[in-house]
């Protein structure tokens, strides 16, 4: 019973996001502003437990044996792939270049938004828009392995011109990201269902999201608390965020609801494409920024990955996804072409 209640409330929480967001935000502001800045800067650990808590529930749960999806649907991963690790980065590498060039701290970590992988979460979205959810397990499997080599690549290019990108150790960084989470995660995974069973199992995984947003809100909320005089000196900045973000997941969105209509896929693969398009995994994005530049550029990411994306990702469940059932082919008509 608590814990149907805990899945109520964090659904209502995450469906609801700029709430507990912007109250993380604000008091993080208020609470930074009265810290004097000899105890503020002994509060980076925070963030540390903040990365953790964020990435390994999410990683229970994720189904590495989904990968072989790509060899029954190479043509609709394909389309994913290409549009999460190509189309998004050369979108967003030009809008950060021109327009947070003089802070390029902030800039890495908006960019790093725009070429961070789907989040695992993403099967939850793409099952409440009637999605395709294996094609969705597959693609995220896939993508969290290449997001190893395509992060590095497409951040010497753009964010390289500004800000120091050491490949080698960028590379590493990923991996332990990744992989360390993934590893405990696969062990919790063998230990719940050895303990519970399958069944019982399978109840409680709708609260991994639950747990892995309160480790959002508990990192955003230490990282304002770590960045709040600068925030308040360089407002402007944040504002720019704010629009080139809108600006960013309105032009994906659109590419990724008219790709899959154009290549004539079905509403349910279509769907499933566009969700994990366009739905990034600011966790990863937001431990990458905190790791490789600081929390300056994790601020970054917690503005534009979750204050700005998420809210697109509930309209597009809520309302777009509803009006776009009929403007793909139907799935009857795939058959064949599968």
């Amino acid at each position: 019973m608590a814990l149907e209640k805990f899945i109520r409330i964090t659904r209502w929480m995450v469906s609801h996001i700029a709430i507990p967001v912007g109250i993380a935000m604000i008091l993080g502001i208020i609470a930074g502003y009265f810290t004097p800045k000899s105890i503020a800067e002994k509060l980076h650990f925070t963030v540390i437990i903040g990365l953790f808590w964020m990435l390994y529930p999410m990683m229970i749960d994720l189904k590495m044996s989904e990968m072989k999806e790509i060899f029954k649907r190479p043509k609709r991963m394909g389309t994913s792939l290409f549009l999460n690790f190509v189309v998004s980065p050369l979108i967003i590498g030009p809008l950060v270049l021109y327009f947070l060039a003089s802070t390029p701290r902030i800039g890495a970590g908006l960019m790093l938004v725009g070429i961070s992988p789907c989040s695992a979460m993403n099967t939850a979205a793409t099952a409440f828009v009637g999605g395709n959810i294996e094609l969705t397990l597959g693609i995220v499997s896939v993508s969290y392995l290449l997001t190893i080599i395509a992060v590095p690549i497409w951040a010497t290019l753009f964010m390289g011109r500004t800000v120091p990108v050491p490949f080698g150790f960028m590379v590493r960084q990923i991996a332990l990201v990744i992989l360390v989470p993934m590893f405990f995660g696969w062990l919790t995974r063998m230990a719940l269902k050895k303990k519970m069973g399958e069944e019982r199992y399978l109840q409680i995984v709708p609260s991994f999201e639950g747990f892995s947003f309160l480790g959002v809100l508990f990192m955003i909320f230490f990282l304002f608390v770590l960045n709040a005089h600068g925030i308040i000196a360089y407002w402007h900045v944040m504002v720019n965020v704010v629009l080139l973000s809108i600006f960013f997941f309105s032009i994906m969105m659109l590419i990724a609801i008219l790709v899959p209509r154009a290549l004539r896929f079905s509403y349910p693969d279509s769907a499933s494409i566009t969700v994990t398009s366009v739905a990034k995994n600011e966790s990863i994005a937001m431990a990458l920024a905190f790791m490789l530049y600081g929390p300056t550029a994790a601020m970054s990411v917690a503005i534009g990955g979750v204050l700005v994306q998420v809210p697109f990702m509930v309209s597009y469940i809520q309302f777009i996804s509803k009006r776009l059932r009929n403007f793909y082919p139907s799935p009857e008509s795939q058959i064949k072409k599968s």
